[in-house]
């Protein structure tokens, strides 16, 4: 979130500092023209955040869907080797593992500082937010406790001047009893609220006030209103919407004056009407604080009485012509910025390392290479699994995950363009098992009692051994929601390859490889990928390895299927 609001702020300003420079320019225009500069500036300004993310962009690639993870292991060079690759860290089934948090490499942005400005940033915006709810919740109330108006001279001054603006839409007035009150608003039931001093103002003064708040009317001045506050409630610690916000208001108030005098009413007849207005509503001005146009603003009155006494003044209307090129040129401006930023954003890559049951995984390494500048990213997992990348340009990257007792993934070809969040998983590591036949050996010896006893006990108290952890498991009643806890197999039944006589007659040797899976009850199933110098090498040696039986491997107090990994060296001598 933080990311985005910065990114769109910085979008915002550029937009309306556009918008602000051209108004400044414009200074000899109209000031109709000004201010539909900076309106349009706004509205751009709203649309610019919408652009960044529905603007098509080169491509958003997941992390989940890529590549097949890659696992590496390496073979034991031993006569009959039992080695486990990436089970090297045999953890008692279920016991929780503890793990301290490090991190290498890039260093990352503090996480509770991130944290931190996003919570500044909602309270501000809930300020903002709920103040203008409440202004327009006091605007409800003064009109449901004001007077109408619907005779005398100010009704019939009203409807003369709504049909020389070409209004449809009926105007409600309305007095109240406060003394400063001289405000319009709405859109759909517009309505101009009266103060209490309006009921002995002459004639001439109630078409001056009529006309101007009228003209803000016919300019639907009010909803543009709404919306700069929206914005500003939104970016509400950037500076440039401010001095936006108040060169539209300054900006919307000469508009009318124009419109006004446009009308054939006498610039000084106007000026002393808007004088007398100011004195009269000056003492109570500073209680008013409500989202609606007010005719006599103290901050903006030298200004305008300077204007209406200037008659050497542009005050024509706005051509078409003119509001087009302006819509043009600032829709392209938010545009290109909207697209220029988002090209040149920086993102992050974050989410969580899980085992195949579920449980996290602390401390596991992570590394993240990015693919055209090699610039290298190495960070842990933290005590919940958790791990961020922050900061990452858009590029491709190589990412990979490795964890003692597991098998380090690997994804060659990830494209980071947008914040990804995922889930990684990693799976036990893989059993490494090398046997080595000789040909001139001698045949394996009949075992006799006492052999026989003596592996029947290592069998015996191999099953004890997982009995006891799964015993430990129902006691504690789970492994926690800490993960990576191994218990590694063991061998309880091997069956010897034999050296087929009719292979070694013709003098042949060499190495068989095979792939198997140890199932969850130890025994040893989908042997494949057998590979050997001759068929009846791969045959004896399949069929030996078939009848394997292990002891089942306990990840988190759970029995989990194992890769193997099984070579099957037929030498010519011992």
């Amino acid at each position: 979130m933080t990311t985005w609001v910065i990114e769109s702020a910085l979008t915002v300003a550029i937009i309306l500092l556009a918008g602000v420079v051209a108004s400044v320019a414009l200074k000899r225009q109209a000031a109709a023209l000004r201010h539909w500069v900076l309106a349009v500036a706004i509205m751009c300004a709203w649309a610019a955040p919408v652009a960044r993310m529905i603007l098509p962009s080169w491509t958003t690639v997941p992390i989940q869907g890529q590549l097949q993870p890659t696992v590496r292991g390496t073979a034991s060079p031993y006569e009959h080797t039992t080695t486990i690759s990436a089970l090297a860290a045999r953890l008692p089934a279920g016991t929780t593992s503890r793990f301290g948090t490090s991190t290498g490499g890039v260093s990352a942005v503090n996480l509770a500082d991130v944290g931190a400005l996003s919570a500044v940033w909602i309270i501000g915006t809930t300020i903002s937010a709920f103040t203008l709810v409440i202004g327009l919740a006091r605007l409800r109330w003064l009109a449901s406790r004001a007077d109408i108006i619907d005779c005398g001279p100010w009704s019939e001054a009203v409807e003369g001047i709504r049909s020389a603006y070409g209004l449809s839409t009926p105007i409600r007035l309305l007095q109240s009893e406060h003394p400063a009150l001289l405000i319009a608003w709405g859109w759909r039931c517009p309505t101009v609220l009266l103060p209490v001093s309006a009921r002995t103002w002459p004639r001439d003064r109630i078409e001056v006030v009529l006309s101007h708040e009228l003209a803000h009317i016919a300019r639907r001045d009010w909803l543009l209103q709404m919306a700069t506050a929206a914005l500003r409630a939104v970016f509400w610690f950037n500076p440039l919407v401010w001095i936006a916000s108040e060169r539209l208001r300054a900006e919307s108030e000469h508009a009318c004056d124009d419109v006004v005098l446009e009308t054939g009413i006498d610039g000084r007849a106007y000026a002393a009407h808007l004088v007398m207005v100011a004195q009269a509503l000056r003492s109570s001005f500073k209680e008013v604080s409500l989202p609606a146009s007010a005719m006599a603003r103290p901050s903006h009155l030298e200004r305008r009485i300077r204007a209406m006494l200037n008659t050497e003044l542009n005050r024509r209307p706005i051509s078409w012509r003119a509001r087009l090129a302006t819509v043009g040129v600032l829709v392209g401006l938010t545009l290109c910025v909207a697209g220029v930023r988002g090209q040149s954003a920086y993102y992050r890559l974050s989410g969580t390392v899980l085992d195949s049951t579920g449980g996290v995984l602390p401390d596991t390494t992570l590394v993240l290479v990015n693919g055209t500048s090699g610039a290298k990213y190495e960070i842990r997992s933290d005590a919940s699994g958790r791990f961020e990348f922050v900061g990452l340009p858009q590029a491709r990257y190589t990412l990979k995950a490795s964890l003692p007792g597991f098998a380090t993934r690997t994804w060659p070809d990830l494209y980071v363009s947008a914040d990804i969040e995922q889930i990684l998983q990693l799976r036990v590591g893989s059993l490494q098992e090398t046997v080595t036949v000789a040909r001139d050996g001698l045949p394996t010896p009949q075992l006799d009692a006492a052999a026989l006893q003596r592996r029947e006990d290592a069998r015996r108290r191999a099953v004890e051994r997982v009995q006891r952890a799964l015993a430990r498991c129902t006691t504690d009643g789970s492994a926690g929601s800490v993960g990576g806890n191994i218990l590694a197999p063991t061998k309880v039944a091997d069956v010897r390859p034999m050296f087929p006589e009719q292979v070694k007659a013709l003098g042949i040797s060499g190495t068989v490889t095979m792939d198997a899976v140890i199932g969850t009850d130890g025994l040893v199933r989908d042997v494949q990928n057998v590979r050997g110098p001759h068929q009846a090498l791969e045959l004896g040696a399949a069929d030996a390895v078939r009848q394997w039986e292990f002891t089942p491997t306990l990840l988190n107090c759970e029995a989990v299927e194992v890769n193997m990994r099984v070579t099957v060296n037929f030498a010519a001598q011992r």
